[in-house]
């Protein structure tokens, strides 16, 4: 793309044969991708650039590469958890709800278990947010659904911290 080549580990040629370091080089892929309306190449170098800089802890940065990601492929529902994660840590939990919502509402795939999971997740940051009344529908809507399936393909540890966040979140 843009006379760049990639090589193994994210580092990058220039036309002139120079390497780029890594986030530099997902960087410029970046760029260069969206300005030549490449969007799978750069869906990849944001996807990756974005894990990069949450690996290194710069959620700040990590947060519009992710971001640009998500609107490139707004199925991927790995790009909605792990944009939530970036918008936890940076202290803004209402921008990481819908995310982890639509995770809960869209992923066929999860077990009870991690649905369990997630929904004690999402509850937890309503309740942060003082939506007390949200946090009970969604902990009352996983309850009934656990309740439905297979008790083996719940721990017991979900199931009691569901039922307890459920008490407790009536209690205020």
């Amino acid at each position: 793309v843009g006379g760049l080549v990639a090589f193994g580990g994210g580092a990058l040629a220039t036309p002139s044969g120079d390497t780029v370091a890594s986030g530099d080089a997902l960087a410029r892929l970046a760029t260069v991708a969206s300005r030549e309306r490449d969007r799978t190449t750069e869906l990849h170098a944001r996807t990756r650039l974005g894990a990069a800089l949450l690996d290194e802890g710069d959620t700040q940065e990590a947060a519009p590469q992710l971001e640009r990601a998500l609107e490139l492929a707004p199925d991927r529902l790995d790009l909605r958890r792990t944009l939530a994660d970036v918008h936890e840590r940076n202290g803004a939990p209402e921008r990481a709800i819908p995310l982890l919502t639509a995770v809960l509402r869209n992923d066929r795939e999860a077990s009870p278990d991690e649905r369990g999971r997630l929904s004690l997740r999402v509850a937890s940051l309503l309740r942060a947010l003082d939506r007390p009344e949200e946090a009970a529908e969604l902990l009352a809507a996983c309850e009934r659904e656990l309740a439905r399936v297979n008790p083996e393909l719940v721990s017991e540890a979900v199931r009691e911290a569901v039922a307890d966040q459920s008490f407790a979140t009536l209690r205020e």
